[in-house]
């Protein structure tokens, strides 16, 4: 099992993550701050491909990426489905005690869900005047 920091730093991501993503849905999920910038389905969907990719990769596997499709499951229900696949990657992690799972809780969860963050509350300080973004901290 990977150290008590690094799980409570997956821990606090996911919470950002969740915070940063809160109140949206409709039209929101497909806003742009920039026409350059991921509107939040496409941070979702991008998300989900990272913890798909850890979990494959801890496993022994290999991930391209950029080659892998959503199943249309997950896309028609991206905001829960997201979540759920972080949630098996975050268990799988929690459930390995081998130093390189260790690793990729570090690069695919904390370094990754860290940039989304802050993407995604860009994209929202951008579009809602009234969002707050130290509402992604619990303390």
């Amino acid at each position: 099992m990977p150290n008590a920091a690094i799980l409570a730093a997956v821990d606090d991501s996911g919470y950002q993550l969740d915070q940063s993503l809160a109140g949206l849905s409709g039209a929101d999920l497909d806003a742009k701050a920039l026409p350059s910038m991921m509107s939040p389905r496409e941070h979702m969907e991008h998300l989900y491909e990272v913890y798909h990719a850890c979990i494959v990769m801890s496993q022994g596997g290999s991930h391209e990426w950029g080659s892998y499709t959503l199943p249309d499951d997950v896309k028609a229900d991206i905001a829960n489905r997201w979540r759920a696949k972080r949630d098996e990657a975050v268990a799988m992690i929690k459930g390995s005690d081998d130093p390189k799972v260790e690793e990729m809780a570090c690069g695919f969860i904390l370094q990754h869900d860290g940039y989304h963050v802050g993407q995604l509350c860009a994209h929202r300080i951008a579009l809602d005047p009234g969002f707050n973004p130290y509402s992604i901290y619990r303390h």
